[in-house]
């Protein structure tokens, strides 16, 4: 069943460009959303929301969160449903939040047309290019800041501003409980976040600890023969 959905949503039945990882959550707040990273254009996003807790997670999971690059904000699109544009698919009601980096409310869409349970966004205007962090939940699971709801949504087409009582504030929690399953979020004017080959990787940062910490031990060893050998 997810692998129909996510071929779906290609035209070359090629899937998405990121798939969310089987058992890694996507996490529901930019510190713990999952960041796109690589090179090129990003045209497509695919995940599930499971409503159960994951493993890796260890909560349930109403809603997954992704930080990217939106490269060119006046073509840039996030859409949960297909048209002829459009290649985006879900099987449930989706909403769709875009955050600044930070966590700060941008815009956010229940439906797309009073008959379209998938949801819209554009870029709001005016944002120059750089990273954000677009969230996924179903109807009708909310963002929430410490000061309330982060948008007030007067009608279900309506695509808002954080004009909500907590629109002043980063995202800390979501509520209540909505719908779930599996999606494709179509895209447009975005890309992969790109990572500096000359920074080392967490990986290469353990290597060069490990080598660091093996010089010092072979220096500390030698100190100790020089000084515990016998007189001549």
């Amino acid at each position: 069943m997810i692998a129909a959905l996510l071929c779906a949503a290609s035209p070359l039945a090629a899937g998405p460009d990121w798939v969310e990882p089987p058992g890694v959550d996507a996490g529901s707040v930019p510190g713990s959303a999952q960041s796109i990273t690589g090179s090129g254009s990003l045209s497509s996003i695919g995940g599930e929301l499971t409503a159960v807790s994951t493993a890796s997670a260890g909560a349930d999971d109403f809603e997954d969160m992704y930080c990217f690059q939106i490269v060119d904000p006046a073509n840039f699109r996030a859409v949960t449903f297909p048209d002829s544009t459009f290649t985006g698919s879900a099987n449930f009601d989706t909403q769709l939040w875009l955050f600044d980096r930070n966590g700060f409310g941008l815009l956010a869409n229940d439906n797309a047309g009073p008959k379209e349970q998938g949801s819209g966004l554009p870029a709001p205007a005016g944002i120059a290019p750089g990273v954000y962090c677009l969230a996924i939940s179903g109807f009708d699971n909310d963002p929430r800041s410490d000061g309330g709801p982060i948008f007030n949504q007067e009608s279900r087409e309506e695509v808002t501003g954080p004009d909500g009582k907590g629109g002043q504030d980063p995202i800390v929690a979501w509520g209540p409980p909505g719908d779930a399953g599996q999606y494709v979020i179509a895209l447009t004017g975005a890309a992969f976040i790109e990572v500096d080959d000359s920074v080392p990787t967490l990986s290469e940062w353990g290597m060069v600890a490990l080598a660091g910490l093996l010089l010092a031990a072979g220096a500390t060893i030698m100190r100790r023969r020089r000084v515990q050998r016998p007189a001549q």
